[in-house]
């Protein structure tokens, strides 16, 4: 098990007595922290070691079904995995990698997160590994690594890389750098673009698939000149000893660019979850084709193309609902990166805590000013349907990650109340009523301030949210106010307008009503009186 250290102690300690650890291999500058966590007797100084020079060869006997690491990941939904791995998988895993990329002994590569299986694909062929701690280097640190190094492949999450190159200068180059690989998460065109602006033409760009369980499972090899027409950008082929269905909801295969289950099988899964009977069963299964594969439902949404290419398309589990209409998260996350100035984009379901309804939270990080709310709903209109559009957006200086790199969904800050950034410039109530309709707005869309010109779709409000401000307003003013009203005068001071002209059409009413009352009650002597009375030269002075 690889841990880091940056990780709250006792978190640290709950993973050793876990993972009922003996042993602690680790360099002066962490022995410290470590030696608090166990015995100081059960810890390789692995500095102290090769100054040491010790050159004898521990000579053991290892079964390729042996269990070679643990790897410990919080993972895409935020429970806690921790997943085994056997000698022959990570044998197969460097295999597929060294054949794959051509990695040789002149290689130098890259070592971010924790996945124990990236040091074994350089070390195993002679090659370099530079480990890598982002808190420290940051992106320019990582920048100039790249550089003065001579780094020739480098691998992260997609998030880590959207940012990196994200940060980048116009007179950065890394002419050494020949294969950049992405996992972890869904990578979109963007992606893409931003590799063809920074690195050589002589670069492959990979976007490759590999949950935890099952090792890589696909990817997907471009440069410069391949064309990519949809904004997600393909898992790709599946790679060898590894095969693939998507499963629907109801448990068939689906068809062709139908979206389902990513089930994978294969003689090379993972054992399954440290010491998690239960999980690993329900978790992976045995192949009826082949007793000697295993099965693993990894929780993904996908599809095939009729040409064998997959298309990552997110989480099952993040699959939701709005207002009854399901929504993909990721759709929307690829439709915000689409938007000049948007660098990441992520987008989840919460629930108000005294709401009944889930709505859209969108959080984006930007090259310079946020936009503004009512821009990004009206681009957002254009490629999406009305219940897709987040109803808040929250803009962040950077996305919460993972120890391995990827976004941390279960981080992202609750959003505040406060009045989002419009292109309409707040303005106060200029009458009593547009002073209680303000309240009630406040009130309804849960907002500290609304202003009187600000729209109510922009301020995150939709047909449910309309109902019942539509029925506070009745209820208040004791008037009748159909729905469609709002959605035609959707501010304050418009419909501060429409109560103040029906107010003054019940009052017009009402007067003519008792002038009517008051003339069915007369003799027909008094009527005749009153007109002549009208009608008189005195009367009409």
């Amino acid at each position: 098990m690889i841990m880091d250290t940056a990780l709250p102690l006792d978190r640290l300690s709950a993973m050793l007595d876990d993972t009922q650890t003996q042993w602690i291999v680790t360099n002066q500058q962490e022995e410290e922290c470590l030696t608090s966590l166990v015995d100081p007797n059960h810890t390789f100084n692995i500095e102290a070691l090769v100054k040491r020079g010790d050159p004898a060869n521990v000579e053991l006997s290892i079964r390729a079904d042996s269990l070679a690491f643990i790897f410990h990941t919080s993972g895409s939904t935020g429970r806690a995995k921790e997943i085994v791995e056997n000698h022959r998988n990570l044998l197969h895993y460097t295999m597929t990698e060294t054949n794959d990329y051509h990695i040789c002994s002149s290689d130098k590569l890259t070592l971010m997160g924790l996945r124990g299986l990236d040091i074994f694909r350089a070390l195993l062929n002679g090659a370099a590994v530079f480990p890598i701690e982002l808190r420290q280097t940051g992106f320019v640190g990582l920048a100039r690594l790249l550089i003065d190094e001579e780094i020739t492949i480098y691998s992260s999450a997609v998030s880590i890389f959207r940012q990196f190159t994200s940060s980048l200068v116009e007179g950065d180059r890394f002419p050494h750098l020949r294969v950049i690989k992405v996992m972890g998460e869904t990578a979109y065109r963007k992606d893409f673009e931003l590799f063809c602006r920074r690195f050589s033409d002589d670069c492959i760009f990979v976007n490759s698939y590999a949950p935890s369980e099952t090792g890589l499972i696909s990817q997907y090899l471009m440069d410069k000149t391949t064309r990519v027409l949809q904004e997600g950008l393909p898992a790709g082929y599946v790679t060898r000893d590894k095969n693939v269905v998507v499963v629907s909801d109801s448990g068939a295969r689906a068809d062709f660019g139908q979206p389902g289950e990513i089930v994978v099988s294969s003689s090379y899964l993972s054992p399954g979850y440290w010491r998690d009977p239960d999980r690993t069963s329900e978790k992976f299964g045995i192949s009826s084709a082949d007793d000697k594969e295993r099965v693993f439902r990894t929780g993904d949404l996908g599809a095939t193309s009729e040409d064998g290419c997959l298309v990552h398309l997110g989480r099952v589990d993040f699959q939701v609902k709005i207002r009854g209409n399901k929504v993909d998260p990721s759709e929307v996350e690829s439709a915000l990166l689409t938007i000049g100035g948007i660098r990441q984009a992520a987008v989840v379901a919460r629930k108000h805590e005294d709401a009944e309804n889930t709505r859209l939270i969108a959080y984006i990080v930007t090259n310079g000013l946020p936009s503004p709310a009512d821009e990004l709903r009206r681009f957002l209109a254009t490629k999406l349907p009305d219940y897709s559009i987040p109803s808040v957006f929250v803009v962040l200086d950077a996305m919460p990650l993972t120890p391995s790199g990827k976004l941390d969904r279960a981080a992202l800050p609750v959003p505040n109340s406060h009045r989002p950034l419009l292109t309409t410039l707040f303005a106060a109530p200029r009458s009593s009523i547009e002073e209680t309709l303000t309240k009630i707005w406040t009130e309804v869309l849960r907002l500290e301030q609304v202003g009187i010109h600000d729209n109510f779709f922009d301020l995150g409000g939709h047909s449910l949210v309309a109902m019942r401000l539509v029925s506070r307003v009745i209820k208040q003013f004791q008037l009748e106010l159909p729905l469609q009203s709002l959605f035609q005068s959707p501010t304050v001071a418009e419909m501060a307008t429409i109560i103040m002209e029906n107010q003054a059409k019940l009052a017009s009413d009402a007067e003519l009503a008792h002038m009517l009352r008051e003339v069915e009650a007369m003799t027909e002597a008094e009527a005749q009186r009153r007109l002549e009375g009208i009608n008189s030269p005195i009367a009409n002075k």
